[in-house]
């Protein structure tokens, strides 16, 4: 049986997706009713998070003629804290790894890198993932494109056999460069992704209680 996302017992799943979409494009403004839209919500069923949210600070609301714009508040003292467990559960991390399940037995590590990880991501910047696995990428395709098609980022895969991985991580830049910087783990755990390498420990994204 599968376990519901830690974010489900937190939030309601209207809840969730709102939080995801300002607070994982927290440089983005959106107007209440293309926020609705892309919901595929009525805007009225957003007014009362959208206010309980500003008003707590989550959020930042601003208008622009007769439109009201909503926006995550980087500033708020717990918006690390939300950002990484939404970037975990719903958000991100729940939403690979659920896309990932037909092929999550031919893969030993996956984990995203990269501006997302490290939370220094722009609009428009893309979902840096590495895979290791005997998983082949004529397999891996059709699934990562529906993971786009539900986070609105492009997904960039980087594609090792554990072999081929090992071999790169005494060797390739990138690899080491990947390895050295904080990583959120889609499918395994840190202790996998050290055992396929013999780089220093590395470091997690996100707070340890998430």
């Amino acid at each position: 049986m599968r376990k519901s996302p830690l974010a489900s017992v937190l939030f309601s799943g209207t809840q969730q997706r709102l939080l995801s979409a300002l607070l994982l494009n927290s440089h983005q403004a959106v107007y209440a009713t293309e926020l609705a839209n892309r919901l595929r919500v009525r805007p009225s069923s957003l007014q009362r998070d959208l206010a309980k949210y500003t008003e707590a600070g989550i959020l930042k609301m601003f208008r622009s003629g007769n439109r009201a714009y909503f926006q995550a508040n980087e500033e708020c003292a717990v918006f690390p804290e939300l950002r990484g467990l939404l970037l975990k559960t719903s958000g991100l991390v729940d939403v690979l790894r659920w896309e990932l399940g037909p092929v999550a037995s031919q893969i030993k590590v996956a984990a995203v890198y990269g501006s997302i990880a490290s939370g220094t991501e722009a609009a428009g910047s893309d979902i840096d993932l590495l895979i290791i696995g005997p998983v082949k990428m004529i397999e891996l395709s059709p699934l990562l494109e529906k993971a786009t098609g539900k986070l609105r980022r492009q997904i960039n895969p980087a594609l090792y056999t554990p072999a081929e991985f090992s071999q790169k991580a005494r060797r390739s830049h990138f690899v080491q460069s990947v390895l050295g910087k904080p990583l959120l783990f889609v499918i395994g755990m840190k202790s996998d992704l050290e055992n396929l390498s013999v780089c220093p420990p590395l470091r997690s994204a996100a707070p340890d209680f998430l």
